[in-house]
């Protein structure tokens, strides 16, 4: 093969590596370069030239020249694709992508409504989030003094044994998590939540402490209103339960005994009699209704499968004398799934629906009743419907007919009003929800919305059913 010469090489020499691959050898042309500057500027300034021809040649060293090192046959070889400038732009684009991702994440700590304090192993504060100050009231040359028990100063003194008990799970590589009170620097009481965390180095050591502190007091504030109302409703229903039947219990007494003398009383006072004895009985009944909804709204109850056609079954048993008697066609779907629900609870939901249907029948018609299962949607849910043709509820009426103590007929028609109170919060007390669409004159719907237990997500309704509700 012939071989190529060139006026600045002698020849191009070969050698065999300890591979056995053939490595090629040249001279790199780059360091001649400052010579033929050095010639240009020495025509016009020595002194120059020295100077401009060192910097050049110290440019062309660091920035252009490729890698060499020795192969086995003692001369210089290319091992690496890189220049030094390669090599420098490189290492300035990681630590450009660092410091991005640093700056990134401070931005998401600086914005975050929450006082973030990082600390090594020794309690020196390495980063305060600027939050802690808004929070506390204090500085953060003040927090980063302190150092990383800061939080430990302030804390109120009943708190400070559950920090210590944080720091001891600090210490063992665990988070913590805790609620506490401090006085901010204005002297007001905070309400707070901090959770603090260990972070580990490569070896797998407690290297920093974490703590994220987040201002609770809106929520400790609600909480407190919740506790305090439902202190309230247990009052309420005590006295209910004492202090107004008790009397009613007197009362009721007291009329059974004058009743021994209705053959001795005239017929006006017979009368005013059977008004008032009347008026017992719908006191006595609202006194029930009240308590009852009181006691559903402050009872948690046991959720367990409950088959849908069992509580039916067991409903229209109940009221087989009005159906009978107002010979009401009843239609029930066959297809009835199991929910999630308390059997009791569940007979209570639609005996109101079906005390509420026979109430409000129409009396130009026979009342027709059906109940079934809508098209399943979700997996987890599942909705049953109750329709009437009775007598509706008026359109201005519909919104407010699930409040306690709403009525849509008035006082045409007895009644407390806290039927279908109960049935919407017995239906949030499963989870569930209730809705009805009405239209006066032709009566209403209930949808039911259940959850459905474990192990009974696949349901199927019945193939006959083509019932779809309307929006």
């Amino acid at each position: 093969m012939s071989e190529d010469h060139s006026p600045l090489l002698p020849c191009k020499s070969s050698c065999i590596g300890s591979t056995g691959a053939i490595v090629k050898h040249r001279w790199n042309l780059l360091p001649l370069l400052p010579l033929l500057v050095f010639g240009v500027i020495a025509w016009w300034s020595p002194l120059s030239a020295i100077i401009l021809s060192s910097l050049v040649y110290s440019i062309l060293i660091f920035a252009f020249i490729p890698l060499w090192q020795a192969n086995p046959c003692g001369t210089l070889h290319l091992v690496k694709p890189w220049s030094w400038r390669n090599i420098v732009l490189k290492f300035l684009e990681e630590n450009k992508n660092q410091h991005t991702e640093i700056v990134r994440c401070k931005g998401i700590t600086d914005n975050l409504p929450a006082a973030v304090l990082i600390a090594d192993a020794d309690g020196k504060v390495l980063y305060c989030s600027p939050y802690t100050e808004v929070l506390t009231g204090y500085s953060i040359d003040e927090v980063a003094a302190a150092g990383r028990d800061f939080m430990a100063t302030v804390m109120h003194e009943k708190y400070r044994g559950t920090y210590a008990r944080a720091i001891q799970f600090f210490d063992a590589g665990e988070p913590y998590q805790f609620q506490h009170r401090f006085m901010h620097k204005t002297g007001i009481e905070v309400w707070a939540e901090t959770r603090t965390t260990p972070l580990f180095n490569a070896d797998g050591d407690v290297s920093a402490f974490l703590s994220v502190t987040l201002n609770i007091s809106q929520q400790m504030v609600y909480q407190r209103q919740v506790e305090l109302r439902t202190k309230e409703i247990e009052d309420f229903t005590y006295m209910i339960s004492h202090d107004l039947k008790s009397p009613l219990f007197t009362l009721r007494g007291m009329l059974g005994l004058l009743e021994e003398y209705n053959s001795q009383l005239p017929p006006q006072a017979l009368e005013i009699f059977s008004h008032v004895h009347r008026a017992v009985q719908r006191l006595e009944t609202l006194v029930n209704s009240v308590l009852e909804y009181a006691q559903i709204s402050a009872t948690s109850l046991a959720l367990e499968p409950v088959p849908l056609r069992d509580v039916l079954t067991q409903v229209c048993g109940d009221f087989a004398t009005d159906i009978v008697a107002f010979q009401v066609a009843l239609s029930i779907d066959e297809n009835l799934p199991f929910v999630e629900g308390e059997r009791v609870r569940l007979s209570q939901i639609f005996a109101n629906l079906m005390s509420n249907a026979i109430k409000y029948r129409d009396q130009s018609r026979i009342l027709t009743l059906e109940i079934a299962v809508l098209p399943q949607h979700s997996k987890r849910q599942i909705t049953v419907f109750f329709r009437d043709n009775g007598t509706g509820i008026p359109a201005n009426k519909v919104s407010a007919i699930f409040s306690p103590f709403q009525r849509a007929h008035g006082a045409s028609i007895e009644g407390t009003g806290i039927g279908l109170a109960c049935v919407k919060k017995l239906m949030e007390k499963f989870g569930g929800e209730v809705e009805v669409e009405s239209e006066q004159g032709t009566g209403s719907t209930f949808f039911l919305t259940f959850r459905l237990p474990p192990h009974h997500h696949s349901f199927a309704p019945s193939s006959s059913l083509r019932e779809q509700r309307t929006k």
